[in-house]
């Protein structure tokens, strides 16, 4: 006769099951409550198991139903002034497919807006980490995101939620190396080295560990440590069945090896990142680089189908960096020099977007590696790969990246003459 909170206990099981990396068994969860007391009078529970029955739909890749539901929480929240279902229901409304990315920027918003207001740590920590990842998809500057990762991250320790904020720190490491603040990213290291240790060993923590450090060599260009430390995780990730982290790993493999000049490595390393995530958005940036690899070898057929490809699985919401991609394979697929330069002048166009929103190391590797897919065109202009070359020369020299600095200095001594 308790059916609110059942409904409730329901939900805490489904997202229990969620944090376990159960995505269908925590489904199977909301249905099993829903089946039971779905038919029940409006209460609080039911509200909050319709949402988490929505959030797990979202999960296993069942968006109109996810949507429907989250809608219905939504106006249920508002009926019984339930301020947590509603910024739930609006985090989780935010990161679906269907709609805009100004709209998905509203929801999320005022999903963060409402539990920040309301004091509810946790639930502001999640909108604020969909919240960076809408921000950084629609191209807005590099330190809103620092901010809200930053503020994340203050929410988690404030109530002593250890792993989650070991979560954050390693976010804000990232992203410090990607605008190009490697002392920053250095010290974000240690410090998630000193929450690691307050926490027992898991699966995840290495995970989260691994990645970072692996990222970090590449951002540095130590490449050899890099590959070594991307098999290692990759290996892991496979036996936890852990398909993101295989395409993560996967990826960076595809890159450090197209930059040693190995294109049948990078494009095996390509294939196996998407397989890994098996289509949709997330497919986006490893048909770009596989479009990229195939050009590089001059297989121009197959690249125009993994770059048609790429656009087709591509979302609402562009990613800048995906976006830049799949310009450079546009480019380097051109059939007239005309439109080999206009190609590229778009390309040239996305990356100073890029830095202008802050993004300097990113904009510096992107901008080699459209130079080393053109120097791979039949349409290739070596004075405008020179030209490219030096920019990036001195965007790396300004960021401290010796390594990078030398194999661009190698890429411009193999373009002079003789």
């Amino acid at each position: 006769g308790q059916a609110s909170p059942a409904a409730r206990l329901w939900a805490r099981m489904a997202r229990a099951a969620w944090q376990a990396d159960d995505p269908t068994r925590s489904l199977a969860l909301c249905r099993q409550g829903l089946s039971v007391l779905g038919e029940t009078p409006e209460s609080d529970g039911l509200a909050y198991l319709i949402h988490e029955t929505g959030r797990a739909c979202y999960f296993n890749q069942i968006f109109p139903e996810a949507r429907t539901l989250c809608q219905r929480a939504l106006d249920l929240g508002r009926r019984l002034a339930l301020v947590e279902v509603q910024a739930e229901a609006l985090a989780t409304l935010g990161i679906l497919p269907g709609e805009g990315p100004d709209a998905h920027f509203r929801y999320l918003t005022e999903s963060v807006a409402l539990a920040e207001a309301a004091d509810l740590p946790a639930t502001a920590s999640r909108g604020l980490n969909n919240l960076a990842n809408a921000a950084r998809e629609l191209g807005r500057p590099a330190q809103e995101i620092l901010d809200l990762l930053q503020r994340a991250r203050e929410h988690n320790r404030r109530i002593g939620h250890v792993a989650d904020e070991l979560k954050f720190v390693c976010s804000l490491a990232l992203t410090r190396a990607q605008v190009g603040d490697l002392a920053g990213a250095a010290a974000l290291r240690r410090e998630s080295q000193d929450l690691a240790a307050q926490l027992p060993p898991s699966e995840g923590t290495l995970a989260l560990f691994e990645l970072a450090d692996t990222f970090m060599r590449f951002v540095t260009g130590e490449f050899e440590a890099a590959l070594s430390l991307a098999e290692a995780g990759e290996a892991r990730a496979r036996a936890q069945e852990q398909r993101d982290m295989i395409d993560e790993y996967a990826t960076l493999r595809a890159r450090i090896y197209n930059f040693q000049g190995d294109l049948p490595a990078a494009e095996a390393a390509a294939r196996t990142a998407l397989a890994a995530v098996g289509g949709g958005e997330r497919s986006v940036g490893g048909y770009g680089v596989l479009a990229l690899l195939l050009a590089e070898q001059g297989r121009r057929a197959e690249a125009r189908a993994a770059l048609d490809q790429a656009r087709q699985e591509r979302g609402p919401t562009p990613n800048q960096i995906f976006e830049s991609l799949l310009a450079t394979a546009e480019a380097a697929l051109a059939d007239t020099a005309g439109q080999a330069e206009a190609g590229w002048g778009q390309v040239e166009a996305a990356l100073a977007e890029l830095e202008q929103a802050g993004w300097r190391w990113s904009y510096a590797v992107l901008l080699l590696e459209a130079a080393e897919v053109e120097a791979h065109s039949p349409l290739r202009d070596p004075e405008r790969i020179r030209r490219r070359l030096r920019q990036a020369r001195s965007r790396m020299e300004a960021l401290g990246l010796p390594r990078y600095v030398a194999l661009v200095d190698q890429r411009l001594r193999a373009l002079e003459p003789g």
